[in-house]
């Protein structure tokens, strides 16, 4: 019950930090598709990444007992800047000279703040959720 929880819990949090690093960019067109909103667009990436992610996480299960908590946080990090290069590149870099370094680092410097703030929040609340679907006999890892 907790794995679906945390996976939207992800989605919603990537659909929002990248929402609010890049929606001034929802004017500019977008070179994947011209009649797209920004916002179909972040989550169309948004569902793409965590789904992909997902799976790999549960099929890596095995390994990730007891800490999955933290191991999707971390997962959580990339996923975004994944979504958030996508989006830079869609609908800035694809229409000028940018490198990948530059995009990259512009990507970054416009999304730490949104990142960082929806990384605690999923921290904070994977953790609130695993603690209430965890049975009362097993130990806390």
């Amino acid at each position: 019950m907790k794995y679906p929880a945390l996976a939207l819990l992800g989605i919603i949090l990537c659909i929002a930090q990248a929402l609010a690093a890049f929606y001034t960019l929802g004017e500019s067109p977008s070179s994947a598709c011209l009649s797209c909103s920004i916002e179909a667009e972040v989550s169309e990436y948004s569902l793409f990444a965590w789904t992909t992610a997902l799976i790999v996480f549960l099929a890596c299960r095995r390994l990730a007992s007891g800490r999955d908590t933290l191991l999707l946080a971390l997962a959580f990090v990339p996923t975004c800047l994944l979504v958030n290069h996508a989006i830079f590149v869609s609908r800035v870099a694809s229409w000028s000279t940018f490198t990948l370094a530059d995009a990259l680092a512009v990507t970054i410097s416009l999304s730490y703040l949104s990142i960082a703030i929806a990384t605690a929040v999923f921290t904070l609340a994977a953790g609130f959720i695993v603690a209430r679907t965890r049975p009362d006999n097993e130990p806390m890892s």
